[in-house]
């Protein structure tokens, strides 16, 4: 068939048949290209998504509050969000809360647990007890356990050490001697020191 066109015929179709199969490579070349370059989007956009996930977990806490509030619950805060936020976000104290034990400004943490009391409650009775160290002194030497749990920074399983301490070895002398007690350091002395006695 090629042989019965002209020289110049056959050349021309030579040239067209390069033309279409260049197009064509070319064409394919793009689409692959355009493919990778799609590939690559996709993957850097994953890649920003689980940065950008990671950056939320971290700048979010569950916390956890409850007792005398409208709704609680959990509540998913900020950061540095401050304990009357977590407050605000459970729709806020009810008429009978308590909330003078609190301190409001206080950041909260993830996982934290933020329990509102009922005035007149045992918790409620517990932190007067705390606040009202300020009007007096608890004795070392004739103090209960009760007594000595409304101290700052001492727990009933401290109190109790405090209590065999002084039946092991006698009446206290001196108030540093709370630093002979385990799990009585020099920081805690120094917050327990001016509210307790030996009187």
């Amino acid at each position: 068939m090629l042989s019965n066109l002209s020289r110049q015929q056959q050349v021309a179709l030579v040239v067209v048949a390069v033309v279409f199969l260049a197009v064509i490579g070319h064409r394919t070349l793009i689409r692959r290209s355009g493919e990778a370059l799609s590939l690559e989007a996709t993957s850097s956009a994953v890649s920003n998504t689980d940065k950008i996930t990671a950056e939320q977990d971290n700048t979010i806490c569950l916390v956890h509050v409850c007792g005398a509030v409208l709704r609680p619950g959990v509540y998913r805060l900020s950061s540095g969000a401050r304990v009357y936020q977590a407050v605000e976000a459970a729709g806020g104290a009810i008429g009978w809360a308590d909330t003078s034990a609190l301190n409001m400004a206080a950041p909260v943490h993830d996982g934290q647990k933020i329990e509102i009391p009922v005035s007149g409650s045992a918790a409620s009775a517990q932190s007067t007890g705390k606040r009202a160290l300020s009007n007096g002194s608890v004795n070392l030497n004739t103090a209960d356990e009760g007594e000595l749990d409304t101290l700052p920074g001492v727990g009933p399983a401290t109190a109790r050490k405090i209590i065999e301490y002084r039946d092991k070895n006698g009446s206290f002398r001196h108030t540093d001697d709370l630093m002979k007690i385990p799990g009585i350091g020099r920081k805690k002395y120094d917050k327990l020191k001016d509210h307790v006695c030996i009187n």
